[in-house]
């Protein structure tokens, strides 16, 4: 077969429509406190993550959670180490804002199921309290 520009390009398109269609199996999930509350309570060996500060966390947190700074220096690398051999993984900070922006980092490193706390820990203690 005879490579002409005609071909190539007919190529390159169709290899580009298959690279963009092609789903992920990722999914990010951004739920309200009750929901986030009963699929926790369904997956309890599942890795939860408190992105918020250590005082925050200190003061107060969900049972079970592993508390990783956003801020700190090394976060991105505490975050890989963290979630290393995890496919699933619930994540809280304060208002959202920052587990919003882990999901970016999550789905870079391949987790399959991200389940965010929406609207953060404030939305749990406005629900459920302390």
């Amino acid at each position: 077969m005879k490579i002409t520009f005609k071909n190539l390009l007919l190529i390159s398109t169709l290899i580009l429509t298959v690279a963009c269609t092609t789903s992920t199996s990722q999914e990010v999930e951004v739920v309200e406190p009750q929901k986030f509350k009963q699929v926790l309570e369904n997956n309890p060996h599942t890795l939860l993550l408190d992105l918020r500060t250590p005082e925050e966390f200190q003061e107060s947190h969900l049972p079970n959670a592993v508390n990783i700074d956003f801020e700190a220096d090394d976060f991105e690398s505490q975050l890989k180490s963290a979630v290393d051999t995890t496919s699933t993984v619930f994540i809280y900070c304060r208002t959202g804002n920052k587990s919003g922006q882990t999901n970016t980092m999550l789905q870079n490193m391949k987790i399959d199921t991200i389940i965010e706390l929406g609207n953060g820990f404030e939305s749990w203690e406005a629900q459920f309290g302390n």
